[in-house]
């Protein structure tokens, strides 16, 4: 049987003091203040490991020899032997009943019968009967218990304070014992550990708060063994702030309000300086958004959600306003997150609608969340945290008892206020932390205080995996979705948009944010009597304020009137209030502060000021306003300024003033007999007074002016009035001759400037001819200065009389030279595009004081003066030639000429060579034709490429636009490839071109012979052909040659015959047969072939007369290559047409050369026949290879009529002409001689044309 033994537990009750609204409550709460080791003990200790047996002692050499000190030996228990010994030794030992003794090793005698140790422990008949068993050993004889096992005592740290959200060990320590498990109850309802064999715990305590933490040792000699001890888990207090009012009356209850960010139970005590003192406890409240985070890394196994984008987790809302301290989260992969806060927004026009998380149109309704109170239709849900209709009806049930039956509006259903497939509304990112973790599982992190993020009630969380990645758990489609933005933006004031792409994840990962939402208190008071009054605590700054009583019925007394600088006595009657304070404002910009209720001011200026009082103390004011006149004597009467001069027919104004003076009178005398003038002023209004008056002539007048008043004596002042004409038109000139506007002139000359204007009276002038002498003053007409000192000066002259003055530069620069001959005078020019300024440069060694004459060779003409020179003349020719351009430079000294020529043309532009043929014989001319569009006055070198040139030279400046074109011709002397170029130059310069293909000289083939080692035997067949030149004959250029040996082989491909001049050409060819074959072989080259002419046709105009031209036409069908045509006349006259190698070298006088185009082949040829007949007209068309001819007869017969003889009888002739009038008729006569016996109404034309 087991005895069960408990020591008290004591509980201890601690009174707590909060207070609400400035009223003290006492609210008493249950605390721990210390609890007691509550010990489970074994008391049957007979058969278990701990008792040993019975021993026997010797009295020489005891093993028990040392006693534990403090036990009473009347009641000592083998249990209290226990716990005396095993605080420093292994066993313990019972003895004669009356002893406890203690050692760290066993006897070594042999265990004795336990009925040898049978004396009963001192106490023991207390016992209850069942535990009578137990005995406390015998004379020398020990009871042996084992004392290191059993757990003698067990604790708990102590820690003054822990801090929120931050994590803690709280460590236990035994007394005595072996094996032992350890349990803890970290006392918030969130964790109890599992046995352990550390005694420390781990934890992290979310909110404030005094917790009982109760830790278990146990092992199996022990049993269960249990400490506990109160920890406090408090925020520390941040940023507190308490306002107070400035001011209050007497007897008004003054409340100060307060608010702490951060902190619990801070308690904190306000003591008014009425010796009034409130105390309270302050605390913030604490809460989490997003998940509950599990402390033990449970879900640190589950796989990486591969999630790239921004996640919004609409579910994690934040229900009220605070400020976020910390972090709480778990990790999967270790690396970099990025957590943030997010606020909901809308477009414009939208709103956000709390109560349904989602944007609406700004003109729809949306349902509050949260309600305090509801209306009499409507119920309170829970649930829904918001007011729902309460409609109902009323119906009887079969009991005839009425039953309110609720419309479906008024049910109260639970809601799942984040289900949603897709985001509801924008989201701002208000806030992000990057966070980097190397380990993975459950992780808090702090959030700088300076960095803690405020948010309101709807905002929601979010994060970005960068490198690492949270865990995650799977949810309910109720509990709301994961929304993944592919953006991945994590800038703050980035927006997340509804219409952007997102994927819904059914997950919810594992992190939360934890807040602290601000706590507001209130202290009140209530002042009795006035004064500046104070309020000081233990967690705030002191704050001042004023207590008063308010001011009431306030008056003040002062004269109206008085003079400045006499003092004016302000009082002010005693009236209620406490603490006041004057402000004066004297209406002059002057103010005065005092507590005194009488002052004293004199006023410095006069006027009528309107003097303010106001008086003032903490909490109230009141205004009033008095006016009083100050009057001035008439104190320095003075003209304000000289009466300026004006002009004839315009106002003069007349300005004076007083220093001081009231209520002044002015009269004024102008001096020209017109009637005075008077003014009267009021108060300060003569301080400064004008008047204007128009003069009718011209002259200086006296003008006098009178003042006086009530209170000073009469004054004058005197001045005077000039009226002149206004100087007007004035222009200057120089006699001195000069070209441009600067007048040269050399070392001594004199100058001489004249004025001249068109209005003005007393004209003065002042000429500054600025070298250093005084200003010439004049009032005549022409002022004269003698320069002595080269230099440039830039003359300024002034005119002027009383009423204004006009200053004006000369118009031209001064410049004096010492006198220079003029030498080295040149003229530079260069060739001129037409159109275009030429440019001519005149440069001069030495010379001064000189005028230059251009002649520019066209009959125009200019000048130039010293600033010319190093500028360039630039002139314009309206023609194309070269002009003779002199320039005579003249001086004092002498004259001297310069000359150039200035050569004008249009540049030579687009042109073009070109050729009839590529291909000619050696020694046939070519023909080289070149264009030239544009340049005049050209000379044309053509350069044929065998070091021969030719050259043309044409004056074009009469068709300056167009050059036209040019022929060259030219035979080469030996046969080659040459290339053409033509360079054309002008004065302005030079093109040129380079024919587009070269020009290929051959030698014709001709005197070639052909021979061949014929006859030949059958039995080789081989014939060998040998070609070669007669001797003297120039070997055909770049021939080939086409062999056909006539027994039915294939014509042979063209092959080149190589230079005949070194060897014999040579060709073999084998016969297969005997017979005699003619073997023909064509020698060609670009210049020996020729294409044979086509068939010619021949005619003339019928009837051909006697003495009448006739005509003859011939047609060609092709003109072949290098052809030629004869008609031979039949008279022994004849014509050649062709190109220049149909020119006979040798021409008779009876045939024409007519040189046509090669391609032409339709020929008109008119022929006079000097006698009558018939005649056989042949026209012959050949070249080297064909040749074609045609007959055409024809008869020559006289006319039938005679020619006509017609005399216009007149009496004028080219040189004389005969006039006639306009109107007068021209009469001609005619003498007509005509005979035609065949004609009938024969018609004479006529026709005048004017001669010129």
């Amino acid at each position: 049987m087991t005895t069960k033994r408990y020591l008290c537990v004591l509980l201890c009750l601690t009174s707590y003091l909060t207070y609400s609204s400035g009223m003290m409550t006492q609210v008493r709460k249950e605390a721990i203040g210390m609890i007691l080791i509550s010990w489970l003990a074994k008391t049957s200790l007979q058969g278990s490991k701990e008792y040993l047996g019975c021993f026997t002692e010797s009295e020489e050499s005891r093993v028990f020899s040392s006693g534990p000190g403090d036990y009473d030996p009347h009641d000592i228990s083998p249990i209290r032997c226990l716990e005396q010994c095993g605080i420093k030794y292994k066993y313990a030992a019972l003895q004669d009943g009356r002893l406890c003794l203690c050692s760290n090793t066993l006897p070594g005698t042999p265990k004795l019968d336990d009925s040898e140790c049978n004396t009963p422990c001192p106490g023991s008949s207390k016992w209850p009967p069942s535990e009578h068993y137990l005995k406390c050993g015998g004379p020398l004889k020990n009871s042996v218990y084992n004392a290191g096992e059993r757990i003698l005592g067990f604790t708990l740290q102590k820690i003054e304070s822990l801090n929120i959200l931050e994590p803690v060990n709280i460590h236990g320590g035994i007394t005595n014992g072996i094996n032992v498990s350890y349990v803890f109850d970290l006392g918030d309802g969130t964790l109890v550990t599992k046995p352990s064999s550390e005694p420390k715990a781990r934890h992290i305590y979310d909110k404030p708060g005094s917790y009982v933490v109760t830790a278990t040792a146990s092992n199996i000699i022990s049993g269960e063994v249990v400490a506990s001890e109160v920890y406090n888990v408090d925020d520390p207090r941040n940023n507190i702030r308490l306002t107070c009012p400035r001011a209050a009356e007497v007897g008004q209850i003054v409340e100060c309000n307060g608010t702490m960010d951060r902190g619990s139970r801070v308690n904190s005590t306000f003591v008014f300086s009425d010796g009034r003192t409130d105390r309270m406890s302050i605390s913030s409240r604490y809460y989490s958004a997003g998940t509950i985070v599990p402390r033990g890394n449970d879900s640190s196994v589950i796989p990486v959600l591969n999630t790239p984008g921004t996640i919004l987790i609409p579910a994690y809302e934040f229900q009220h306003d605070g400020q976020v301290t910390h972090w709480d989260f778990e990790i999967v992969e270790k690396g970099t997150i990025k957590l943030m806060i997010l606020r909901p927004e809308c477009s414009a026009g939208e709103e956000y609608c709390t109560s349904t998380r989602s944007c609406k149109i700004s003109s729809s309704s949306c349902l509050p969340l949260k309600q305090k109170k509801c209306s009499s239709d409507e119920m309170f849900c829970m649930i829904q945290k918001r007011c729902v209709s309460n409609a109902y009806t009323t119906t009887q049930d079969a009991n005839n008892n009425p039953v309110k039956v609720y419309t479906s509006s008024s049910t109260c259903p639970i809601q799942a206020p984040y289900q949603w497939s897709e985001p509801r509304a924008d989201y701002r990112i208000l806030f992000v932390q990057e966070i980097s973790l190397e380990t993975i599982g459950h992780h808090i992190s702090a959030i700088p205080l300076a960095q803690q993020p405020f948010v309101k009630e709807g905002d929601i969380l979010g994060w970005l995996p960068v490198t690492g990645y949270l865990a995650y758990k799977s949810v309910a489609d109720h509990e709301g979705a994961s929304f993944e933005y592919s953006s991945g933006v994590s800038a703050v004031n980035d927006k997340l948009l509804r219409s952007g792409s997102t994927t819904l994840h059914q997950k919810h990962f594992v992190f939360a944010a934890h807040y602290a939402h601000v706590a507001k208190f209130v202290v009140r008071n209530r002042f009795g009597t006035p004064g500046l009054k104070s309020l000081t605590s233990n967690i705030t700054e002191p704050l001042y304020l004023y207590i008063d009583y308010p001011i009431r019925n306030v008056t003040f007394e002062a004269s109206k009137f008085a003079n400045t600088n006499d003092s004016v006595e302000f009082l002010v009657p005693e009236h209620p209030g406490t603490n006041t304070t004057y402000f004066w404002d004297f209406g002059n910009g002057e103010s005065l502060y005092t507590h005194l209720p009488s002052i004293s001011y004199a006023f410095p200026t006069e006027g009528v000021f309107y003097v303010s009082l106001r008086a003032e103390n903490s909490i109230s004011h009141t205004v009033l306003t008095f006016p009083i006149s100050i009057f001035d004597p008439i104190l320095e009467f003075e003209y304000k300024s000289p009466i300026k001069a004006n002009a004839l027919g315009t106002e003069t104004l007349i300005e004076w003033k007083t220093s001081r003076g009231t209520n002044i009178t002015f009269v004024v005398d102008f001096g020209d007999a017109t009637p005075r003038y008077s003014a009267v002023t009021t108060l300060s209004g003569g301080r400064a007074v004008d008047t204007r008056h128009t003069y009718s002539a011209v002259g200086n007048y006296t003008v006098t002016v009178y003042a006086f008043n009530r209170v000073g004596p009469n004054i004058t002042i005197v001045s005077y009035a000039v009226v002149e004409v206004p100087l007007e038109g004035l222009e200057f000139s120089v006699p001195n001759p000069h070209i441009t506007k600067n007048i040269y002139l050399a070392a001594g000359d004199t100058m001489t400037v004249s004025r001249h204007y068109q209005k003005g009276t007393n004209i003065k002038c002042s000429c500054d001819f600025r070298d250093g002498t005084p200003p010439v003053l004049t009032t005549s007409q022409d002022m004269s200065h003698t320069y002595t000192n080269a230099g440039t000066y830039h003359v300024e002259i002034t005119c002027f009389n009383d009423v204004n003055s006009i200053t004006k530069p000369l118009n031209g620069t001064v410049v004096v030279q010492e006198l220079q001959a003029i030498t080295g005078l040149t003229v530079l020019t260069s060739a001129t595009k037409f159109g275009t300024r030429s440019e001519l440069l005149l440069e001069m060694a030495t010379g001064s004081v000189f005028v230059c004459e251009w002649d520019f060779g066209d009959g125009n003409k200019t000048s130039t003066d010293f600033s010319f020179m190093g500028q360039t003349m630039y002139y314009t020719y309206v023609a194309v030639d070269t002009y003779n351009v002199a320039v005579t430079c003249t001086n004092r000294v002498g004259s001297v000429t310069a000359r150039a020529v200035a050569p004008v043309d249009i540049p030579i532009d687009g042109v073009i060579i070109s050729n009839n043929k590529r291909y000619i014989k050696v020694g046939e001319p070519v023909r080289l034709d070149v264009t030239v569009q544009k340049g005049t006055r050209m000379l044309y070198t053509v350069s044929y490429g065998d070091a021969s040139t030719g050259s043309l030279s044409r004056d074009a400046a009469k068709a300056p636009s167009l050059a036209d074109h040019e022929s060259f011709t030219h035979a080469y002397a030996t046969d080659g490839s040459y290339t053409v170029k033509v360079n054309v130059s002008n004065s302005y310069g030079w093109k040129e071109e380079t024919l587009g293909e070269t020009i290929m000289a051959q030698y014709p083939v001709e005197g070639i012979i052909l021979r061949s080692n014929s006859p030949v035997r059958l039995s080789s067949g081989n014939v060998t052909y040998f070609i070669s030149v007669l001797e003297g004959a120039n070997p055909p250029t770049g021939a080939y040659a086409v062999w056909s040996f006539g027994d039915n082989s294939p014509v042979t491909t063209p092959e080149p015959i190589y230079d005949l001049r070194q060897k014999t050409y040579m060709r073999s060819h084998r016969f297969m047969i005997n017979n005699t074959f003619t073997t023909t072989v064509n020698i060609s080259n670009q210049v020996s072939h020729e294409d044979p002419v086509g068939n010619v046709s021949l005619s003339s105009q019928l009837p051909t007369y006697y003495r009448e031209p006739t005509v003859f036409n011939f047609q060609v069908t092709s003109r072949g290559s290098q052809s030629c045509l004869k008609l031979s006349l039949g008279d022994n006259n004849g014509a050649i047409f062709g190109q220049r190698h149909c020119r006979p070298s040798v021409m008779v006088a009876n045939v024409t050369f007519i040189p046509v185009p090669e391609n032409q082949t339709s020929f008109n040829y008119s022929y006079m026949y000097i006698y009558r007949g018939n005649y056989s007209v042949e026209l012959t068309l050949w070249n080297f290879v064909s040749s074609q001819s045609v007959v055409w007869p024809i008869e020559i017969a006289d006319l039938p009529c005679d020619y006509p003889i017609v005399r216009i009888d007149s009496e004028g002739t080219k040189t004389s002409p005969r006039k006639v009038k306009k109107s007068e008729p021209l009469v001609l006569p005619a003498d007509v001689r005509y005979k035609c016996p065949v004609g009938k109404r024969i018609i004479f034309s006529w026709k005048a044309y004017e001669v010129l």
